[in-house]
């Protein structure tokens, strides 16, 4: 691992400890809850225990560290939940989820399935510190398509609609250059949706 790479890493871990840390700590100190551990549920696919095999050595996210670091600054036990689905998550950790970390769009969609009102608090971020998340229309090399409109007629597959941008910003996308996208009542996925 680069020193680089590391450093960003533990750039990105440190900030979300520091966000965590400020929210948490306006929690009671000495009530009843605070001997229940804090429930951190992870949805992040580049987090090391839920990231594809494709990524073996980025998807390194090691949120055990962030775990242990906040029950070191709060005095409270924490407990590290690993599921890329929130209701998983939550039947593992009895039925709570006192911080969720993942895609906005998967933790947003996921909430309202499970009914759970939820906020963010802090933006995970890429290497280049950016949040913004840049989706592709992939075609073959030697295909003519050159731009989306050119995809006139094909078959396109979508990720989930939990995928925001995998599904409806990228029908937007496609709306807009004058592709005609046909809503199926079930919706045709690609095999990796997160």
């Amino acid at each position: 691992m680069s020193p680089r790479r590391f450093s960003l890493r533990a750039a990105l871990l440190c900030a979300l400890a520091l966000c965590v840390t400020a929210v948490c700590s306006l929690l009671p100190a000495q009530s009843p809850e605070s001997a229940r551990p804090l429930v951190l549920v992870v949805m992040d696919p580049l987090a090391a225990p839920l990231a594809c095999a494709c990524v073996r050595g980025y998807a390194q996210r090691d949120y055990a560290k962030l775990g242990a670091y906040l029950e070191g600054k709060l005095h409270r036990p924490v407990k590290v939940v690993f599921d890329d689905d929130l209701a998983g998550a939550m039947s593992g950790a009895d039925g709570r989820a006192d911080l969720i970390v993942g895609k906005q769009a998967t933790v947003l969609y996921d909430a309202r399935e499970c009914k759970l009102a939820v906020r963010p608090l802090a933006m995970l971020t890429g290497k280049d510190g950016s949040t913004t998340i840049t989706g592709l229309f992939v075609v073959p090399s030697r295909d003519p398509a050159k731009t989306a409109a050119d995809l006139k007629g094909y078959r396109i597959f979508f990720g989930g609609p939990e995928a925001e941008e995998k599904n409806a910003a990228a029908k937007a996308a496609l709306r807009a250059a004058g592709v005609p996208v046909a809503e199926m009542s079930g919706p045709e996925t690609s095999c990796r949706l997160s």
